[in-house]
């Protein structure tokens, strides 16, 4: 996870431990997208670098000028929600095959 943009769908238990971790082994970004506004204040107090609900997270990943937050390397699925799979795949940067 070091120096990866890292995007968590879902900030329930599962979800705040994951944070933590990935920024416990150095993800340059941690991105939580969870809709309860207080488990979203609770991961932006202590370990996440930007919090967001679902729908700010739609809106930044259709504009052009503010999709760079959420331009991710990895994402970890905690929330259980078909729609937040959807979101986050929407996220996820394009594969670069290195082995060429």
């Amino acid at each position: 996870m070091a120096g990866k943009q890292v995007l968590v769908t879902g900030g329930g238990p599962i979800g705040q431990l994951a944070c933590r971790l990935v920024a416990h082994f150095g993800a340059a970004q941690t991105v939580l997208i969870e809709p309860a506004p207080e488990r979203r204040a609770f991961a932006d107090a202590s370990h996440v670098d930007l919090a967001l609900t679902p729908e700010d997270a739609k809106a930044q990943l259709s504009s052009s000028a503010d999709r760079a937050a959420l331009d991710v390397d990895v994402v970890l699925e905690c929330s259980g929600n078909a729609a937040a799979t959807a979101l986050a795949l929407q996220a996820l940067r394009p594969a670069v095959n290195s082995s060429s």
